[in-house]
């Protein structure tokens, strides 16, 4: 439709707007001291890396600009031109790694691009032989934004423990590496630049010096100028959650046809956001702004990916898993999606209207988990001197959404279905799609076409009255020592010695006389509104049930307090109802019956972490810690629900 001038409200409106989000964690790492090398500024335009490899290994090549060429270039596009065909799911970045399968030579074209037109095109071969002996690849290859970091994960055949394997930087600006506590990983480190600068790192079996490989890096120059922290923020801390400082990855709309194709990345996804820069809702209107019933397609002409494996991967999942329609119409209260290696944790911003998208929830081959970065969560070690662990975990058929096929063990590189990653994304997108709708409903939405009236409308209803703090005056949650304990779990505060002396049973007992549907419902009344309707939708639309449950910290782990389906607890419905009711209407009746037919149950105390589906409490098991057997009580997850992988780690808060 035809939208008319809005003079006056603009996405800045909404930067005052806390951040809601999710997020993950890391392991334990030692900290290397700097390398010496001297910056080397004296690069010509053109590409490096591997020229040479072996079947199987990866390749990695990259462009590196020149400081006289700065800012000639603003978008890549790499094609092999012969040669094998291999997976290359970086095509859009400035580096790229790829692992051939058979013998010969390997031709790659890498075309520059500047606002959309070809300035300069770039070739590069690589030979690849064939060897009978055992090959290691350093993976990955990649571009890094200015001040970012990155890691590296070593593999072999035979997986290496921490103290198996040596990194050593061998070309580039000094670097600080933080190694793994237990495997053959490392998370890297750069230094701020203002020219592209080009790393090289080698790794080295110390079992067997023959195993070795050597990354290739480049650090891409810093384009922006420093900013106040109002868009952007160092990590951030206590639940305040927003993009880095730092320079981000190179990120374009997936779809280049879109109308918005021009400023879409700029205005959710750029260094340079700032009140005089953001972008109007005429410019960049809410989805329902156009369209009361958008389709996949125009879902498609908001994404913002720094791959473009991510936006064909959410894709596949709304062609395959929207067939109700939830998320389109969740959809509506946003101005864009967007998914990037710079997102963790996953979060909805009110200051563009946007939701960003971790892609650990969408990767579905090797190659492209390759492409994520495992940096360690600023708030994994939140809450662990306490003396309970809140584990919490959706399940169907009597096995965890997050099971074996979706937490793969990452050393031995096995892929991920679409029908694995699609429960726990839909877990991820009613919830970050509620925190929209709680700042901005769609019936709000559709008042902001025309030209009356339309900054009041939205800032009434962002400021002054969300359904969340409608719902904190109707049914509000009491109990204050579980809110003072949300606070030490997922906003870093220091617990008292009180709290520290909790016992799971007494935790358990004080949760389940109140209202809320997770511990992180008691973190504020944002997070409170999105767990009821994430566990509502989860269970009415796809038959998914889920159990909260308090453990001991110690081996064995045995279950101190449970239940199942809590939401449909007597003192709960009414709460889901009417979340449910104000932000997906749609939904509200088939949500409202599906809970009326479905009861609580208390799950068996004394059950062990692999076995407390069956509620059948006449049974005995002997103790088992299967489920979460490859972590240490300090990477023991509180909330499966919200991520535990070695990239995400522990407790992914949404």
């Amino acid at each position: 439709m035809q939208l008319q001038t809005l003079k006056t409200l603009t996405l800045s409106v909404f930067s005052a707007m806390m951040l809601v989000a999710c997020g993950g964690g890391g392991g334990s790492d030692t900290v290397a001291p700097p390398s010496s090398f001297i910056p080397n500024n004296q690069y010509s335009s053109e590409i490096y890396g591997d020229t040479t490899g072996f079947v199987g290994q990866s390749v990695g090549l990259v462009f590196v600009q020149s400081a006289s060429e700065k800012d000639s270039y603003d978008s890549y596009r790499w094609t092999q031109t012969s040669g094998v065909q291999v997976t290359i799911t970086a095509n859009t970045q400035s580096a790229i790694s790829f692992t051939p399968t058979l013998a010969g030579d390997y031709k790659f074209e890498l075309r520059l691009y500047k606002e959309g037109k070809l300035v300069k095109t770039l070739y590069k071969t690589v030979n690849i032989q064939q060897t009978n002996s055992e090959i290691a690849s350093l993976r990955t290859d990649r571009a890094v934004g200015s001040g970012g970091s990155f890691s590296l994960r070593f593999y072999t055949k035979t997986p290496l423990t921490s103290t198996q394997w040596k990194l050593t930087q061998t070309s580039g600006v000094p670097v600080t590496i933080r190694y793994h506590s237990s495997e053959a990983m490392a998370e890297i480190s750069v230094p701020e630049v203002t020219t592209d600068q080009l790393l090289s790192f080698k790794a080295v079996s110390t079992e067997n010096e023959n195993l070795s490989d050597t990354v290739y890096v480049v650090v891409k120059a810093k384009t922006h100028a420093d900013l106040p922290p109002v868009f952007f923020c160092n990590r951030p801390t206590s639940g305040v959650y927003c993009l880095p400082l730092n320079s981000l990855s190179h990120h374009h709309p997936y779809d280049n046809q879109s109308e918005y194709a021009g400023y879409l990345t700029d205005c959710v996804m750029s260094n340079e956001l700032n009140d005089q820069k953001a972008c109007t809702l005429q410019s960049l209107p809410f989805i329902g702004m156009e369209t009361d019933t958008p389709s996949v397609d125009d879902i498609m002409q908001r994404v913002v990916v720094s791959h473009d494996w991510m936006a064909e991967n959410f894709k596949r999942f709304l062609l395959n898993y929207d067939t109700h329609g939830d998320f389109r119409r969740l959809l509506r209260s946003t101005t864009a999606i967007v998914i990037s290696e710079n997102v963790r944790p996953s979060f909805y911003w009110g200051g563009v209207g946007a939701i960003y998208l971790d892609p650990a929830y969408l990767w579905m081959t090797p190659e492209q988990r390759d492409d994520l970065i495992e940096i360690a969560d600023y708030r994994s070690e939140y809450g662990n001197e306490l003396n309970f662990l809140e584990i919490d975990d959706y399940e169907k058929n009597k096995r965890s959404i997050y099971n074996s096929d979706y937490f793969t063990d990452i050393k031995l590189r096995k892929s991920r279905n679409l029908e694995t990653i699609a429960m726990p994304l839909a877990t991820l997108l009613y919830h970050e799609l509620a925190h929209a709708n709680d700042y901005m409903p769609y019936s709000e939405v559709k008042k902001l076409t025309g030209t009356n009236g339309q900054y009041q409308t939205a800032n009434s209803v962002l400021v002054e009255d969300k359904i969340s703090d409608q719902l904190t005056r109707q049914y509000p949650l009491i109990d204050t020592r579980l809110k003072s304990l949300a606070q030490v779990s997922y906003g870093g505060e220091t617990a008292t010695s009180n709290e520290k002396s909790y016992t799971p049973a007494q935790v358990g007992q004080w949760f389940f006389a109140d209202r809320g549907v997770a511990l992180y419902s008691f973190y504020n009344e944002r997070e409170d509104l999105a767990m009821l309707f994430e566990e509502s939708m989860m269970l009415s639309r796809f038959g998914v049930s889920r159990y909260n449950m308090f453990f001991n910290t110690g081996r064995p782990y045995q279950l101190a307090r449970g239940e199942k389906n809590w939401v449909a607890n007597q003192s709960v419905k009414p709460r889901a109802n009417f979340v449910v009711s104000q932000i997906l209407p749609e939904a509200g009746l088939e949500v409202q019956q599906k809970l009326a037919n479905t009861n609580s149950t208390s799950l068996c105390v004394g059950r062990g972490i692999s076995n407390y589906y069956d509620t059948d409490c006449s049974k005995s098991y002997t103790m088992a810690n299967a489920y979460f057997g490859q972590y240490n009580n300090s990477q023991l997850p509180k909330t499966p629900t919200r991520g535990i992988t070695p990239i995400e780690s522990k407790g992914m808060m949404r």
